[in-house]
């Protein structure tokens, strides 16, 4: 008899549909029973379904429901070739609860969301913020967002390369899966909790598609895909019939309630950088499938919540640094400043009211309010980012040695002399460049000097400097947002004009974090009032959105 390895895990629900996924380590019968009774699992009561599990579905499954009850819990149990199949430690824990009504304005609730996860490296104590201790989920459900495994990272640490032949790379991809879903926490959170999935570039490999010639495209694509769909995408709304598409689509919508909605961006395979009329992340069809469910649902929709694995803003930087350094910046909505342009351009000339961004990819979690322009008016926007759930990320050694503290203040020194120099102080950048290196040295000089008082070795922690680059980072983008040299869009392009500027909800935060969202409905008919946090591996609260705001 096989046995259950992974999962179960809740996927797509609605008021009246549901998914469960699962995996065995063998062929076999999976059936999953489901009941608004725990009692009644056994009965003749119980909804019934089966799948059967194929090695070159690398023996997993997708179980789908249809014609349950809305806002309902529902208990479920797992056999494999009609065995019980659910070890001890997940005995009993096995429930959803169903979406509202489609028609029915949906109460107060909470939703959870947050990127890059290698819990093999770090831990996966992140999601006890899924499910409380009575064993109860307490957000109605999760949006796991990208880098949801690093296929990269593993096969380095396997010590292999992305090579073919392709069988070889399909099954370090699916190794992959197998090690980073596991974990227990993770495992009785999303049997809990209805989850939403889609990739970012760590499901194919680091910063995947960000060029017109990527040397793991043709070679890593197709065990990519199909993990992902074994995985991921196939417990997804709609899945078979975007997979039965001559050109397969994995973007997707869904809703809650009557008037919340969802649109989940394939942000990396319709990429293209040297696309005309500008260079794309989401590819013509995508975009024009976006717009077209911004405005059909303009006034379906009082909440629209846009998910996107990587940020439509998080810093502002002059464009010919994003050029020079696109590997890094470029791999977000700031290396694709002309097609984000048009998207805020249709937001704006379309009153497209109560659009939130949803995001990850970047290490950090922030809040941000994007306003348009006072002498140009339009809708708000709202962009919230949550990353990473168990990763770190470290640019420098994790100790670094005297010397390379002393390089990294004149560098630091060198690039803050000529920034200030070229965006505040209206001087030369060659007296910047030498007041930087005079400033840096001065400032190396210190830093040992205090590190050698306090009798502790010449050296840092590599967080540390991060830490510092980061801030510097962020204080000339705010010199930049405050003057307003350059917000999220300009109006270079098309003869429009749209300028947003945003602003921070609250400071950046660098700590493993997990989104929640939460929606409050006061009254009938009566505006919503949305709140966005950020909470740690222990529940506690790291940032939050001050008092929130009001969606009419």
């Amino acid at each position: 008899m096989p046995l259950l390895t992974h999962g179960p895990l809740v996927g797509a629900t609605t008021d009246s549909t549901v998914s469960i996924w699962l995996r065995a380590d063998g062929e076999g019968e999976a059936e999953v029973r489901l009941a608004p009774s725990a009692d009644s699992l056994n009965d003749n009561s119980a909804v019934r379904a089966t799948a059967v599990l194929k090695k070159e579905d690398d023996f997993t499954g997708t179980l789908s429901f249809s014609d349950l009850s809305p806002d309902t819990a529902y208990h479920y149990t797992v056999l494999l070739d009609g065995q019980a199949a659910l070890g001890a430690e997940f005995e009993g824990q096995a429930s959803f609860r169903t979406f509202p009504a489609r028609e029915a304005e949906a109460e107060s609730f909470a939703f959870a969301f947050g990127s890059c996860f290698i819990p093999e490296l770090h831990t996966d104590e992140i999601f006890n913020n899924l499910v409380s201790a009575e064993g109860e989920s307490d957000a109605r459900f999760f949006l796991m967002i990208g880098d949801n495994v690093y296929v990269d990272n593993y096969i380095d640490r396997r010590n292999q390369t992305a090579a073919p032949p392709a069988e070889s790379l399909l099954a370090l991809y699916r190794e992959a899966y197998r090690e980073s879903w596991k974990y227990p926490i993770f495992r009785r959170a999303l049997m809990q909790t209805p989850s939403f999935m889609i990739f970012d570039d760590h499901e194919f490999w680091n910063n995947w598609h960000n060029s017109a010639v990527h040397q793991h495209d043709r070679e890593g694509f197709p065990a990519a895909i199909q993990s992902y769909r074994e995985y991921q995408d196939s417990h997804n709304p709609d899945a078979g019939q975007r997979h039965a598409r001559e050109e397969p689509a994995y973007h997707y919508t869904f809703s809650y309630g009557e008037d919340v909605g969802f649109f989940v961006l394939d942000c990396r395979i319709r990429r293209n950088p040297d696309a005309i009329p500008f260079p794309t992340i989401l590819g013509d069809e995508q975009r024009q499938a976006l717009y077209q469910w911004l405005r059909d649902n303009n006034n379906r929709y009082r909440l629209k919540f846009i998910v996107s694995s990587v940020p439509i803003s998080f810093i502002t930087l002059p464009h010919k640094i994003v050029q020079l350094l696109h590997g890094v910046l470029g791999d977000q909505w700031l290396g694709y400043p002309e097609e984000r342009l048009e998207l805020f351009k249709f937001i704006q000339h379309e009153g497209i009211e109560g659009v939130h961004f949803l995001s990850g990819d970047i290490h950090l979690g922030q809040g941000l309010v994007i306003e348009a322009d006072e002498a140009k008016p339009g809708p708000t926007i709202y962009s919230y980012t949550s990353s990473p759930l168990a990763n770190a990320f470290h640019l420098f050694p994790e100790q670094t040695p005297a010397w390379f503290s002393i390089a990294f203040w004149i560098v630091a020194g060198l690039i803050l002399g000529w920034l200030a120099a070229r965006y505040l102080l209206d001087v030369s950048p060659g007296w910047g460049l030498l007041a930087g290196l005079l400033g840096g040295a001065v400032a190396a000089w210190l830093w040992i000097r205090w590190r050698q008082r306090r009798e502790l070795q010449p050296k840092v922690k590599s967080g540390r400097i991060e830490d510092l680059l980061f801030r510097m980072l962020r204080w000339m983008a705010q010199q930049r947002y405050m003057r307003k040299l350059m917000g999220v869009a300009d109006d270079t392009i098309k003869g429009g004009s749209v300028h947003y500027v945003p602003d921070n909800l609250f400071t950046a935060v660098q700590d493993y974090n997990m989104g929640i969202v939460t929606v409050t409905r006061t009254s009938q008919d009566g505006p919503l009032t949305v709140q966005f946090k950020l909470v740690n591996a222990q529940g506690e609260t790291l940032a939050e959105e001050p008092d929130g705001h009001s969606v009419a």
